[in-house]
């Protein structure tokens, strides 16, 4: 690299830019040799675009845009490629072609992974250029139509803001946390192909607030959970293992819809029910909310005469019930058990699909860790 670009001042034509860019793409796939051949590119990249900014900021950023969307570079090579797109397009201000397309390869880079991507260029490229003349680009960008693949990026430009915007950033949390919640939790097979998901977006999960979560979220949530439940029940539990609020007020609306959805005949949609499930009871701090919400909508089926016929139901609904355990509060624990445990004996005193009993033997054993002395019930069925 060092000897095919020693004199980056004089690329008098195309073919010379071309030249040089060849050249650095061929150590980027061998990157591997060193932290010194990656400076020698960065400084490399840095003189050539001082020197003709506009032809080779082109040639580079269309390369490295083809190069991505073709899967040219494996991983090893994509954190080295997203610092350099980083640095060609750090001009000291944002220019419409080249920022749109530094911006679409630096999403295909994060889309591909964060150990592969290097979240502290793009902070660069933002102090550079102005962060909150990137951010109103990207955002100009997503809401135009572009490509989807840039809401990768929204938990890097939230993590940029967060280190260089002037603006409030509760009002630029929430209006990318918006833009999530109309892309990501949409659930659509394009999104999520192209790599766009909870993960890219961790910086700005946790950071959300209850009003946040509550406002914005929420109600998404819960409507494509009744639209195509299949499609968007992964990203939803991907996104509360990302968020770091009380999730009490979350579960009268998800208890309703994810309750049928842990009864359904689907194994694999009951799971990642079951999944939700558990972090709702064991990240709410309010444990009345859980109790009555999530834990007496499934009591109901069994007290109230109209005990489901289908084993994949009531395997559903003691899980649940074990998973009710999970409440933080000890006193309410205990308070808990000794329903939970007279509804549980009740039924295993009389299902007899091994599947269902032990599922309902799980969920029993569970709450049976929360209480001083063996109930009535517990020794009648002994």
């Amino acid at each position: 690299c060092d000897d095919a670009v020693r004199d980056t001042t004089d690329l008098s034509n195309e073919t010379d830019v071309q030249m040089l860019v060849r050249a650095i793409f061929i150590s980027v796939r061998e990157g591997d040799r060193g932290k010194h051949v990656r400076n020698a590119m960065e400084e490399t990249a840095r003189s050539a675009r001082d020197a003709q900014a506009s032809t080779f900021q082109s040639v580079f950023l269309n390369a490295s845009a083809k190069a991505m969307e073709k899967g040219t570079f494996g991983d090893s090579s994509c954190f080295a490629l997203s610092r350099l797109v980083a640095i060609v397009a750090s001009t000291g201000k944002v220019e419409d072609d080249t920022t749109a397309k530094a911006l679409e390869t630096l999403a295909r880079l994060r889309a591909r992974g964060r150990r592969v991507f290097s979240a502290k260029a793009l902070r660069a490229f933002a102090g550079d250029v102005g962060c909150d003349a990137l951010l109103d680009k990207y955002l100009d960008l997503v809401k135009g139509g572009a490509n989807t693949v840039l809401c990768a990026l929204v938990g890097e430009m939230y993590a940029a803001a967060r280190e260089f915007s002037k603006r409030d950033i509760g009002e630029t949390r929430r209006t990318l946390l918006q833009l999530y919640a109309d892309v990501v939790l949409n659930g659509d097979a394009k999104v999520v192909a192209a790599g766009v998901s909870a993960e890219t977006c961790t910086a700005i999960l946790g950071d959300i607030t209850e009003d946040e979560m509550k406002d914005v979220l929420l109600p998404k949530m819960v409507r494509q959970l009744r639209r195509s439940p299949e499609a968007v029940l992964p990203i939803i539990l991907n996104t509360l293992e990302g968020v770091k609020v009380d999730l009490s007020s979350s579960c009268a609306e998800l208890g309703e819809v994810l309750i049928p959805l842990a009864k359904h005949a689907d194994a694999a949609r009951r799971d990642v029910s079951r999944r939700i499930i558990d972090m709702l009871a064991a990240n709410s701090a309010d444990a009345s909310l859980v109790k009555e919400h999530i834990f007496a909508r499934c009591a109901a089926e069994f007290v109230a005469g109209k005990r489901p016929k289908e084993w994949t139901a009531r395997v559903g609904l003691y899980d649940v019930i074990g998973l009710c355990s999970r409440i933080n509060s000890r006193k309410d624990r205990e308070a808990l058990s000794a329903n939970a445990i007279a509804i549980l004996a009740t039924e295993m005193a009389v299902d007899k699909q091994l599947d269902a009993k032990a599922a309902g033997l799980r969920a029993l054993t569970t709450w049976l860790r929360h209480i001083a002395a063996c109930p009535a019930s517990i020794v009648t069925l002994i």
